[in-house]
């Protein structure tokens, strides 16, 4: 089965009514007497977004029939998302959730939905490299990171041109 990508030109998600919820992985103890100590359930957690979108008349006919071609109009399922994150504009695999893509409203030719998605495993780039992101930030605490990795990146190029 092949999981549905979400369509070239259409516009993702509206970033300034998304919200992001991830699900607890550990415990607090509640002692009686001292401290109380974590324990971890599960790294396993899936995050959940609220999300919305706005098209235009055009649009909104394209994400219809991607939505019938998909069977998102009966049933939920997997597909391919961006979304922006902290890292900028990422594909996660989400899942839609019920009661799926909502219209929520129309004004003039621009039409509203709402939908809440479930990714299992958030995938960021910059995940594979925490320290080397932290490094950039704690050296440059002023500056974009974009900026500090170009800089450092010019940095490598010109002293290790052969690596």
């Amino acid at each position: 089965m092949t999981i549905a990508t979400w369509p070239n030109h259409l516009r993702s998600c509206v970033t300034s009514s998304k919200s992001r919820q991830q699900t607890q992985g550990f415990t607090v103890s509640d002692v009686q007497v001292g401290p109380p100590f974590v324990e971890l359930i599960t790294e396993d957690t899936p995050t959940f977004y609220d999300v919305s979108f706005k098209f235009n008349r055009s649009e909104a006919r394209a994400f219809r029939a991607w939505q019938k071609i998909n069977n998102f109009t009966n049933a939920g399922g997997w597909f391919y998302l961006p979304i922006q994150i902290e890292e900028g504009l990422t594909t996660q695999e989400v899942l839609l959730l019920p009661p799926g893509f909502q219209c929520t409203g129309q004004e003039n030719n621009v039409f509203s939905y709402t939908a809440s998605v479930m990714t299992r495993q958030e995938q960021a780039t910059d995940d594979q490299y925490p320290e080397s992101i932290l490094g950039l930030f704690e050296n440059n605490p002023r500056s974009d990171l974009t900026e500090a990795a170009n800089l450092l990146d010019i940095a490598i190029n010109e002293s290790l041109p052969e690596a």
